[in-house]
This record gives C-alpha cells, structure tokens and sequence, in this order.
C-alpha cells in the first residue's frame, strides 16, 4: 500500500512541479498619433434640462502651430457652423494648446473649472443645442474634413463618405466623450466607435490621460 501510495506521489510531483508560470508580456498602450488639430472633446446636456449646455475641445496634439484661419466647426444634424475665426479671431493654434467652446459662457461658468494647462480657451456668442445624435466636423479653409465625431448611433442612409467612421453612441448625463491619449500625442484612426472613450470625469481643457489598449 506504501508503495502505490509512493508511486502516486511522484506522479503527482512530476506532472506539476515541471510547470513553469507564464507570462503574456505587456504590449503597451495601441498607437495611431493624429497628424493634425483634432476634436478631443464634446460634452452635453440634453435641451430638455434647465441647465442644458455643451461645450467642444479642440486640441493641437501635434509639435507644430497650425494656421486655422477661417476654419470652421460643422453641426450636420443640428443645422449650424462656427466660424472659428470669428471667435475673437482666432488665426493659429499652438502646438499642446486648447481652443474650448461652449453654448453658454454663463453656464459654463457656473459648472466647471477649466484646467490649467488650457492656453487658449475661446468662448464667442451663445450657440443652439446639440441634438441627441450628431456629426460634427472640423473643416480647414479648403473644406477639407480635418477631424470627424459621430455620436448618439448617428448614421447616414446613403453615399456615406466615412463608411468605416461609426458612431460613438451615448454618454450619460455629466459624462463627456473624450478621445484617447496616444503615446505621441493623440490617438486617431478615424473611426469614433474606436478613437473616443466615455469620461466619467470631464476636465475643460485638458487631454487624456487614458490610453487605448
């Protein structure tokens, strides 16, 4: 009975105690590095609430200052335009700087505190609200789509230049969508569903800290 017991034993140790742990090594965070000013941030509060307001962050991620006279930002579902030039007239954008744009300076004010790396931070006349499913381009003095965020499942029924652009969905109220940090800037491939997260905590004038893995 010793003796099968023994053999037991040392199978046992034999098939076990010759594993070794393994380890899948780190790969890091996914990089895609946006080449030029990107949107990186869009919060909104439905028009139904008292206190229904949004604002959009423009970043220049890149080590270049970039001439965006007469750029403009395009509301396609809501049915507007800002020129950013008539925002106190703005002309340049510097390299690591912020332009921060809201649809009420007054409810901003009361609401939120802007980070102080913002360098720029512009605020112009009041601006309608946003409806709940949107897309929204940034657009350079040649009507050249520089950046694209398509939110709230907005889709395009027909002779969708972006096909492989897909909506990012909702974010809940006080929440932003925000896009992902990049190791070298910020992160872009130019689809929404993938290049943007849900930040539960929103800071005006700030890039993310979070990156894509």
């Amino acid at each position: 009975m010793k003796i099968i017991y023994y053999i037991y034993v040392m199978i046992i140790l034999s098939t076990f105690g010759s594993c070794k742990e393994v380890t899948e090594p780190d790969s890091g965070p996914q990089s895609n590095p946006a080449a030029n000013v990107v949107i990186n941030e869009l919060f909104r509060i439905d028009s139904a609430k008292y206190y229904s307001h949004w604002w959009i962050e423009l970043y220049n991620p890149t080590s270049r200052d970039i001439d965006i006279s007469n750029w403009r930002i395009k509301f396609i579902n809501s049915g507007f335009t800002i020129n950013l030039s008539a925002q106190n007239s703005i002309t340049s954008l510097s390299s690591g700087s912020f332009i921060l744009i809201t649809s009420s300076k007054n409810i901003f004010d009361d609401y939120w505190n802007v980070a102080p790396l913002t360098t720029l931070l512009e605020f112009g006349q009041s601006f309608p609200p946003l409806k709940a499913a949107e897309e929204i381009q940034l657009v350079d003095n040649g009507n050249n789509i520089i950046s694209l965020l398509r939110y709230g499942n907005y889709t395009i029924s027909a002779g969708n230049p972006f096909p492989n652009n897909i909506s990012f969905g909702f974010a809940g109220e006080w929440n932003s969508i925000c896009r992902y940090a990049d190791p070298k800037g910020a992160y872009d491939t130019g689809n929404s569903s993938n290049d943007f997260f849900e930040e539960r905590n929103p800071i005006a004038g700030y890039y993310s800290q979070r990156m894509k893995k």
